[in-house]
């Protein structure tokens, strides 16, 4: 009624004025008519459009129902009148407070970064052109915890590993079931929906079905062509970040059926290429003409109708996923320039916000300001948290709790408002990947950190607590599916029992404090067949400090007892401790006398049995007898007569080092208890590789290496002796007289070890299998007759200690703590994944 004109016709005679587009409000219709004699007239007629206003119902989640942290929020919006078109207006309040507010067109809105056992409230208003509206709203209430992680790690040979780890009961996480990647990609990100993971690595994406959490199975591989970095799903498309190419968007619309969709499945919808940026890490703008990303695109984010992207070297982006599939460049908004790595949406300072890297610094912008912005931001919506705090690059950000973190290669700091931040870690060494935070209660909360180098960790309340953490095992023994150890552990540095009968869930059940303990035997006390009382008996030692304590460990009720200290103090120095099957210690060290094995009760006091060791060895060389090696103890090891009812022992054996082993018999009685060593049965047994040819001039000895025995195992009934032979000449098999069982020929002008330039620094065995340790070159699997079965290079990513295993797993000590392979189907040996592995990747569900 304002006099302005919104409709006009002049040259129909019979006409339909569309009068339902126009917005509520009075009307006058002028009619004008003129005939050919100019004679004229106007007729008006007023209308009253009465708009009907539209109707929206929420449709997800329901009134009060528990939804995740992050989930779709869907709407059903009608407008009776046909011509309108609905925006709606969507808000997220938290109590009073509108944490977030956006504007749409779709009926659907990704909300993400809600906390944890939280209620809230989404409110969704529809308006038509007329500007009339309607409001829907429903309470709902955020799940109290994730019930899985879901972590890429992988192990120190290098395959790629997804870990399915339930945390209902934090801190201890229960692996559930794992996915080892069979191929040579590493996976670099990973998202989960309903029953599917969805990775990439290299240049492929895989779909996992872990509909059953223990053994999730690989059911797609597509080969996109092009390195991949990152991948986020939305409705059933994947975002995949392409590296510095751009983005990639493939269909998924039934993965749980593959073939029979084949045709659909794994379609590239669009690949598109991200709009270049002129931003220069060292401050100058320059306009580029480079038509790919200046860096890759390392993470992805959902909010609302958006994407949002951290483009390393490059900025944050801001992709509108209304339209997809048939997203285009003009989707594609930069909202800030820089060097962000990573980003996370949560709240902070009570109110949605983006939080990002930027090199050396953290920043945040509102979400809604995000949301709604037409171009980059100003300079005015970003708060700046980090300035001159970090002295290396941000790795990742992350929110929870209304705090927001930060984390460089080794720190993590905490914000919990603009001005006010501290430090919750330290650690030099570390090698900080990702972070997932479970708020368990109002006073409760969870952090999971990861490490590519030391594996996972938990934190309580911004201080470590992970009860079941070994970080480093210097030796172990492996005895009835439980793992006795010395190492450094989050209780104590000590010894340590850990549980391993369910090998998923490796717990551990007993520690004792020690000073840098590094050697540990175990044997199984020797009891009547009629008595069911199962007993370990332990001893430990610190070699450097002279420390050894005996211990008892009782299977039934898993009880350690109280440390037994041995008394040595007659000992200038010791090598190496072991015991037998009734507990009685058996130390290697030296005296004023020289290098001696001595015999102790179990109450700590020497039996007063010992024998001195030889200074040195022949080495027994044909032609050649004058070669003599200078003994250096190296190891101990306690033979038991497995067939008598007492178990009693029967030899003791020594690695001296360059000069070979030494054996000795023990006199027992038939209790088992010692009467001394027989002194007329010292056996040396030198282990040299040589090689003797001859010609007319006599002998030449072409190749003589003496090795550096440094561990010795034998069989169940002493047939053969197993030699570890330091890091060139591999190992030696023996028979317990110390005859080489693999040589080929008898001519004795050759003696060579089963492999050669391998390093064999510990060995144990199983069966009939030897199992080798090579420090930092990891572990060869052997038979019991020297042939190669498998091994596993570690690469120099940690060092292997020692290894035991029985037919069903492997347990391997390491300077990453305790390692577990199955080993069921030799040569094939699985990893079962633990805490220590290098992990790079978590997300919640």
């Amino acid at each position: 009624m304002d006099g302005s004109i919104i409709w006009k016709n002049e040259k129909d005679l019979q006409v339909k004025i569309p009068i339902k587009s126009f917005p509520r409000d009075n009307y006058i219709i002028d009619i004008y008519v003129k005939d050919i004699y100019d004679a004229e007239r106007t007729v008006q007629k007023m209308v009253n459009i009465i708009n009907r206003p539209p109707t929206v119902q929420i449709v997800q989640p329901f009134q009060n129902e528990v939804v995740p942290t992050y989930f779709i929020l869907r709407w059903n919006g009608i407008d009776n009148d046909p011509n309108d078109r609905l925006k709606y207006k969507v808000s997220i309040l938290k109590g009073s407070n509108t944490i977030l507010t956006s504007e749409t067109t779709t009926t659907e809105f990704v909300v993400s970064g809600l906390e944890y056992n939280a209620q809230y409230k989404a409110s969704v208003t529809a308006y038509d052109l007329s500007n009339a509206s309607s409001t829907a709203e429903v309470n709902f209430k955020t799940n109290s915890k994730p019930r899985y992680s879901y972590v890429i790690s992988k192990s120190f040979d290098g395959k790629s590993i997804i870990n399915i780890s339930s945390t209902i009961n934090l801190p201890t996480i229960k692996l559930e079931g794992f996915f080892v990647n069979s191929d040579d990609s590493e996976l670099v990100d990973l998202d989960v929906v309903e029953d599917y993971i969805y990775t990439v690595g290299g240049t492929s994406l895989y779909v996992i079905d872990a509909s059953d959490k223990s053994q999730p199975k690989l059911i797609k591989k597509i080969d996109l062509g092009t390195t991949l970095t990152s991948i986020k799903i939305y409705k059933h498309y994947a975002i995949i970040g392409e590296g510095t190419r751009g983005l990639t968007v493939v269909d998924l619309k039934d993965p749980a059926n593959p073939i029979v969709a084949s045709k659909e499945f794994g379609k590239i919808i669009k690949r598109l290429q991200v709009p270049v940026s002129t931003y220069s890490k060292f401050g100058t703008k320059t306009n580029s003409k480079v038509d790919i990303t200046q860096g890759k695109i390392s993470s992805i984010k959902l909010s609302g109708t958006n994407a949002y992207l951290a483009v390393s070297n490059y900025g944050l982006l801001k992709l509108n996923l209304v339209n997809i599939p048939n997203i285009t460049i003009n989707d594609v908004i930069i909202l800030y320039q820089g060097q962000v790595n990573d980003l996370d949406i949560g709240q902070f300072n009570s109110k949605f916000v983006i939080a990002f890297s930027d090199y050396k610094s953290v920043k945040y912008v509102n979400l809604s300001d995000a949301e709604n912005a037409p171009n980059e931001l100003p300079s005015s919506s970003v708060t700046n948290l980090a300035n001159n705090l970090f002295d290396t690059e941000v790795k990742g950000v992350k929110l929870s709790n209304n705090n927001l973190y930060a984390f460089t290669i080794d720190r993590i700091r905490k914000w919990i408002n603009d001005s006010i931040s501290s430090e919750v870690a330290f650690e030099l060494g570390a090698k900080f990947t990702d972070m997932l935070f479970i708020k368990e209660d109002d006073s409760n909360n969870h952090a999971i950190v990861l490490d590519s180098g030391k594996g996972l960790t938990t934190y309580l309340n911004d201080s470590k607590n992970e009860p079941n953490k070994l970080y480093k095992a210097f030796d172990i023994k492996y005895l009835n599916n439980f793992v006795f150890a010395v190492g450094d552990g989050f209780h104590c540095n000590g010894l340590y029992v850990l549980d391993v009968r369910d090998p998923l869930e490796p717990t551990i059940r007993r520690w004792d404090t020690g000073q840098f303990l590094n050697k540990i035997d175990v044997k199984m006390k020797a009891v009547p067949k009629s008595n069911s009382t199962r007993v370990a008996k332990i001893v430990v030692a610190n070699t450097e400090s002279k420390i050894a304590k005996l211990y008892d460990f009782d299977y039934t009720t898993l009880n350690l007892s109280t440390a037994t200290p041995l008394n040595l103090s007659e000992f200038n120095y010791i090598y190496d401790v072991a015991i037998d099957a009734q507990g009685r210690a058996y130390v290697l060290g030296n005296k004023s006398s020289g290098n001696v094995v001595e015999i102790f009760s179990y109450d700590g006091n020497s039996l007063g049995v010992s024998v001195t060791l030889p200074a040195t060895i022949s080495q027994n060389i044909p032609y050649f007898s004058s070669i003599e090696e200078n003994v250096e103890p190296k190891s101990l090891q306690v033979v038991v007569d497995y067939i008598s009812e007492s178990q009693k022992p029967s030899h003791v054996i020594v690695s001296c080092g360059q000069a070979g082993i030494v054996r000795y018999t023990l006199l027992t009685d038939n209790a088992g208890n010692i009467l001394g060593f027989n002194d007329n049965d010292e056996r040396k047994i030198p282990t040299p590789y040589y090689i003797i040819t001859e010609s007319q001039n006599g002998y030449t000895l072409k190749k003589y290496n003496p090795g550096n025995d440094l561990a010795i195992a034998v069989d169940k009934y002493f047939d053969r002796i197993f030699v570890a032979d330091g890091d060139f000449n591999g190992i030696w098999i023996l028979d317990r007289n110390g005859v080489t069982l693999t040589e080929k020929d008898d001519d004795n002008l050759t003696k060579t070890p089963v492999f050669e330039g391998a390093p064999a620094r510990n060995i144990s065995w199983y069966g009939e299998k030897i199992f080798v340790s090579g420090g930092g070159f990891g572990i060869k699997i052997l038979s019991s007759s020297g042939e190669k079965i498998t091994d596993i290079d570690f690469k120099g990513l940690t060092y292997a200690f020692h290894t035991e295993a029985d037919n069903r797993q492997m347990v391997v000590g390491t300077d990453n703590g305790i390692l577990l392979y199955d080993i069921n189907n030799l040569p094939e040996v699985k990893p079962i994944s633990t805490l220590n592995l290098p992990m790079y990747k978590i997300l919640g569900r």
